[in-house]
């Protein structure tokens, strides 16, 4: 894989002191000639201790206003889905480019809402957050599937565990859907778009009639043992089916299952299949197609090996590992170096709510 070219002296900006710390911050900071010039928080002294905390310079806190007077190229919106439609009339207001953490918005009709100052600038680039496109190992795969390795691929099966949270260790945020917790708009866009691009399909194919459907589930039905069962609280696991053009995407989440993390999918094609598992700091991806079978391991760069299984050791998130490939191929992008073949758009990320919403109301129709 050829090394993206970066002119230096790309300049990012970061609202969000969470993901945005410990994803994009430390992401970008990680390339060559990128460099964060300011993070915005609830408040400067919030965002200074998540920086320090994180080993950043806790000087790069700011607030809104400074952060737009050093004009950075690119501003990565990570807040809370409540909480950024303050933001979004500023940033339309500037010539930065942007990387909006997914989901968009807890539903379509306030996503379209929120990001209406948007579609007055059509030449802006916006980009949608869902960092597994970014992983080396994906892409090498997704270009064997274009390349006819699996056949014509009708099902995809995407699995995906979170160690059970505890609610006093969880921001106030995620224990509400309302807000933008609980796993269907946690993990739900990442595993419908993961489906999306490992296929090869356009959301456009999406066809929300026939098999689509969606539920979600509370088996303990709070985190808290003294808090009383709520729709609202996001103790859940989320399932949803979708057929795209020809090509069942099946996603399962959960919160509440004991255990390691994992992402696993398994896809099946008409000329072969692909496995890929992660736990534990490692995975294995398996490819079973025309050219015969390939066993390969992924290491923690998500690189691909065939020399073995690497040592037992912590588990990285997955996420974290995939972002700095994202964000190099954001950087080329917006620079003009590369046409960014593996980025989600912001369009992409309008029909990934649509999709999930559209689960939820036929759940609700049930």
């Amino acid at each position: 894989m050829t090394t993206p070219r970066i002119n230096s002296g790309f300049t990012v900006g970061v609202i969000g002191t969470g993901v945005g710390i410990r994803t994009h911050a430390v992401g970008f900071q990680s390339l060559p000639g990128v460099s964060v010039v300011g993070v915005v928080g609830t408040s400067v002294d919030r965002a200074k201790s998540h920086l320090s905390s994180a080993g950043i310079d806790p000087n790069l806190a700011c607030s809104m206003e400074e952060l737009l007077t050093r004009k950075p190229d690119l501003v990565c919106l990570t807040t809370p889905p409540g909480e950024r439609e303050q933001y979004v009339g500023p940033l339309a207001a500037t010539g930065s480019a942007l990387l909006i953490e997914k989901p968009l918005a807890t539903s379509l009709e306030i996503a379209q809402r929120i990001y209406e100052p948007l579609h007055a600038d059509r030449n802006r680039l916006v980009f949608f957050d869902t960092q597994l496109r970014g992983l080396p190992a994906f892409q090498w795969l997704r270009g064997r599937i274009q390349e006819g390795e699996l056949g014509s691929v009708y099902y995809i099966a995407l699995r995906e565990r979170t160690s059970a949270f505890r609610k006093d260790r969880i921001a106030t945020w995620q224990e509400h859907q309302h807000t933008g917790g609980g796993q269907r708009l946690a993990m739900g866009p990442h595993l419908l778009d993961l489906g999306m691009y490992l296929a090869d399909k356009a959301y456009e194919g999406a066809d929300l009639g026939g098999d689509s459907c969606g539920g979600t589930m509370t088996p303990r039905g709070s985190w808290a043992k003294d808090v009383q069962p709520s729709e609202d609280l996001a103790d859940e696991a989320f399932r949803g089916l979708v057929d795209v053009d020809g090509c069942w995407i099946d996603m399962f989440t959960t919160a509440i299952g004991v255990g390691p993390r994992i992402i696993e999918f398994d896809i099946e094609g008409t000329e072969g299949i692909a496995r890929f598992t992660y736990r534990d700091g490692h995975g294995m991806l398996e490819v079973h197609g025309k050219s015969g079978h390939n066993k390969l391991w992924i290491v923690q760069d998500g690189q691909l090996s065939d020399e073995g299984a690497p040592s037992e050791g912590f588990n990285p998130s997955l996420f974290r590992i995939a972002f700095p490939s994202y964000a190099r191929e954001i950087v080329e992008t917006v620079q003009g170096h590369s046409s960014g073949t593996n980025l989600a758009t912001f369009e992409d990320g309008m029909s990934n709510t649509a999709i999930l919403d559209d689960l939820v109301a036929r759940e609700r129709a049930q």
